[in-house]
């Protein structure tokens, strides 16, 4: 059985996708094919494709328990952030580290970002004796905003030392807003690239030879998308004066840069 809860689509159209499955789950594509399998009854899974649906990685979580992923969302860097919950540990990183959770007691609610390729970037939880219950997430700039219930007395030292909240009946219900900058957590600002001249009226140009770019996209104040290419530079005379937000695809990596247009 496997279950997809919820869905998240960034400024390429990629699509992420998180749930729950259990013994073995096979994503394939035109040129991937991989199978999950489950260390517990159920795991949590964490997909992305492209717009088109072809898998470009698949990410399993998991412990000897049943784990879920509840709710996702993309930051404008194409970081992604996923949150569910957990019993026992649950090591987060898929590559060559170890970066552990352990739950407080039955049902802890854990919240991870991610690079655009699923390599983790950041991990927390929130626990307490009982269960806690995550039911969305959104990310809006640099803060994270959860709602969710719990019961008895619950640890949401996510946010810092000493934020212990006691339920007034069997469950109370949550509402959790975290600045990601307070808790050590700087979403992608590379400068992987140089953009010039900026401001710029024109036509757009990049220092860094660019055979590696796979794709730009422009955004305006509002986050509309109003240009689109494959290379430098860009022609960008016929826009508006204002603030832009360019975002460069480069070997699977999102840079996201703010320029001036007079």
């Amino acid at each position: 059985m496997d279950y997809a809860k919820s869905i998240s689509i960034n400024h390429l159209n990629q699509i992420v996708i998180t749930g729950s499955y259990m013994s073995d789950a096979q994503y394939s594509g035109d040129s991937f094919n991989q199978t999950l399998s489950s260390a517990g009854l159920f795991d949590c899974f964490l997909i992305k494709t492209d717009e088109n649906g072809q898998m470009l990685w698949a990410n399993s979580y998991g412990s000897n328990q049943t784990d879920s992923g509840y709710a996702i969302d993309v930051d404008d860097n194409g970081n992604i952030t996923l949150t569910g919950i957990f019993k026992n540990t649950v090591d987060f990183d898929l590559g060559t580290g170890v970066h552990e959770l352990s739950s407080n007691g039955a049902f802890d609610v854990f919240v991870i970002t991610l690079n655009s390729d699923g390599l983790l970037s950041w991990s927390h939880h929130i626990g307490g004796a009982n269960s806690e219950i995550v039911n969305n997430l959104k990310i809006y700039g640099q803060d994270m905003y959860m709602v969710g219930s719990f019961s008895g007395q619950s640890n949401f030292n996510i946010l810092g030392a000493g934020h212990i909240k006691n339920s007034n009946g069997t469950r109370d219900g949550y509402i959790l807003k975290l600045d990601f900058s307070s808790v050590g957590f700087h979403p992608n600002t590379s400068s992987e690239f140089t953009l010039y001249p900026n401001p710029v009226n024109s036509y757009l140009n990049i220092t860094k030879s660019p055979d590696t770019i796979q794709h730009i996209v422009v955004l305006n104040s509002i986050g509309q998308k109003v240009l689109e290419s494959s290379s430098f530079p860009i022609d960008i005379s016929h826009l508006a004066e204002g603030t832009y937000n360019v975002r460069i695809l480069s070997n699977h990596q999102t840079f996201s840069y703010s320029i001036i247009k007079f």
